[in-house]
């Protein structure tokens, strides 16, 4: 899978990666890193962009078939269990 976008937040890396979504890789031990929770998933989507408001996680995504792009938002206070909050939709006309 691609990896399109990454952002480091402590302990924990969150990566957007083509048909995972955000992909959560705790790399406290560099040598050995552990993905620990995704969420966003969609084989539909490709992940762009991924932005970090304390524990939300702001992830824009695209469907190159349909061509809207997304604004989601996810709850990452607990990185093994991320919670999707919602998203924005932009239909291709816009």
């Amino acid at each position: 899978s691609t990896l399109y976008d990454f952002t480091q937040l402590g302990q924990y890396l969150y990566a957007g990666v083509a048909n995972k979504g955000l992909v959560i890789v705790d790399i406290s031990n560099e040598a050995a890193p552990v993905t620990v929770g995704n969420c966003l998933a969609a084989e539909d989507r490709d992940t762009d962009q991924i932005f970090m408001l304390g524990d939300t996680a702001l992830v824009t995504s695209y469907n190159g078939m349909s061509g809207y792009s997304y604004l989601h938002f996810a709850d990452v206070s607990n990185p093994q269990n991320p919670q999707v909050l919602g998203f924005w939709e932009n239909p291709a006309q816009y």
